[in-house]
């Protein structure tokens, strides 16, 4: 919508405006810069077709008899055409602003197009950018594409429920540690992470995670006491009951455990 039109400072005192006045007072003149004014915010170009002499004459703010303005309006050469098929007089010529602005809108929105089929960076004005679609909506470049949300892929997996250490990792970790019941600490091992929940019991490697719980591991109580030294005369101090001793040993590796 045009914000203005063009209305020249020799309107006042041209002869078809002082024609119009004498035919219709002060108020013909004040509805006929209405008239151009709201044709320019509603029909551009000039060309009132569909408009019927009281649609004119309301547009125009006219307050006086019915159809004398539009009829006043025709006989000075302001109106042209018949009743429906109406027109401002050389429009184009006095508001050419106003009557291209289709052809402006026209251009913008094939320069638009041009600007995306070239990546919005080429020059639009060379051949090697390709013709755009009359037909493609043109894009906001104010609106930020929005990926679809979509959850992250779990990272690792959870212990299988049937695990059991290889023979690789079973020899592996009585060099390492000797002192252990490997067949113990599996038991533990699976038991432990299979009660894990949420992300904490996915792991990526899970011989690695084998390894560090060998490292970690306490003695096992099911090797039995190991004999320790008399101090002082006083007797050795009576072995620890196996189960509880696990039990501490358990909640001791939940406690290294992230």
């Amino acid at each position: 919508m045009t914000a203005d039109a063009r209305i020249a400072t020799g309107l006042p005192a041209h002869p078809k405006t002082r024609k119009l006045i004498r035919r219709l007072g002060p108020s013909g003149g004040w509805s006929l810069v209405c008239l151009f004014l709201w044709t320019a915010g509603n029909h551009p170009d000039g060309d009132l077709a569909g408009m019927t002499g009281e649609d004119i004459e309301l547009a125009s703010d006219w307050t006086g008899d019915p159809g004398a303005f539009v009829a006043a309006l025709r006989e000075v050469r302001f109106l042209d055409g018949e009743e429906c098929s109406y027109s401002v007089h050389d429009w184009a010529f006095h508001n050419p602003w106003a009557a291209r602005q289709g052809m402006r809108r026209e251009s913008a929105q094939h320069a638009a197009r041009m600007r995306w089929a070239c990546g919005g960076h080429a020059d639009v004005s060379k051949p090697q950018c390709p013709q755009p679609n009359p037909t493609q909506p043109i894009p906001n470049p104010k609106q930020k594409h929005v990926a679809s949300p979509s959850a992250p892929p779990p990272k690792g997996s959870r212990l299988a429920p049937d695990w059991t250490p290889t023979q690789d990792e079973i020899a592996w970790a009585k060099a390492k540690r000797p002192d252990l019941d490997v067949a113990a600490q599996a038991e533990s091992f699976r038991d432990f992470w299979h009660a894990k929940p949420g992300k904490d019991g996915r792991k990526t490697d899970w011989t690695a995670t084998w390894r560090n719980w060998i490292r970690n591991s306490r003695a096992n109580p099911r090797a039995g006491p190991q004999p320790r030294p008399q101090v002082g005369g006083s007797p050795e101090s009576p072995p620890e009951d196996p189960a509880i001793a696990r039990r501490k040993h358990e909640e001791y590796m939940r406690s290294l455990m992230p």
